[in-house]
């Protein structure tokens, strides 16, 4: 079980913070505070970290160049997800080009088939991307797996038919025989 650090709080988190742990959740509930990332790296290893989902609730708002003081910090993150609560298009227009090249995989919470256009037109260089329904509606699946068999992507389904999978990499083999230590390229 993952549990979140909330960002409401700047206390240390009751339920004992690892400097090891490689997983992160951060809920964002207001503003994402300027000194965010600083104050994590004192409670744990960013360097370490190699997953983090950022989650918007109620009037959160996450700041793209909070994002990517993250990832500057968090060298190390293979994979990012995702949840906004509203205005996509824009979120994504500005972080798409932040997480492009400096994560593997992408994780999005999405609401409508346009969520997952608007993303494939702003994130590039990263090998996969997945799209998990935000309402677990079937028709807003079968209306994706719709519009990609249109596009011929290459995708897959997931989870019980609850996200899509899409491949974005030219070369899947290539990715099986990347090193443990593999370091995708950083751009700054």
């Amino acid at each position: 079980m993952m549990k979140a650090i909330d960002t409401g709080k700047v206390a240390l988190p009751d339920h004992g913070v690892s400097r090891n742990m490689i997983c992160l959740a951060i809920e964002v509930y207001n503003e994402w505070p300027i000194n965010a990332v600083e104050h994590l790296s004192t409670l744990i290893d960013l360097s370490r970290i190699q997953e983090v989902w950022l989650l918007e609730k109620l009037n959160g708002k996450l700041e793209p160049n909070r994002i990517k003081r993250l990832l500057q910090e968090a060298s190390n993150i293979r994979m990012l997800g995702l949840s906004f609560n509203d205005d996509f298009e824009s979120k994504i227009a500005n972080i798409g080009p932040i997480v492009s090249r400096r994560i593997d995989h992408l994780k999005l919470h999405v609401a409508s088939v346009d969520c997952m256009r608007l993303t494939l037109k702003y994130v590039r260089d990263i090998s996969t991307i997945t799209f998990e329904q935000r309402n677990h509606e079937t028709a807003l699946l079968s209306d994706m797996i719709e519009w990609l068999v249109r596009k011929r992507w290459r995708f897959t389904v997931h989870n019980n038919h609850k996200c899509v999978q899409i491949r974005l990499d030219e070369d899947i083999r290539e990715l099986s025989r990347m090193k443990r230590g593999h370091k995708r390229k950083r751009s700054t």
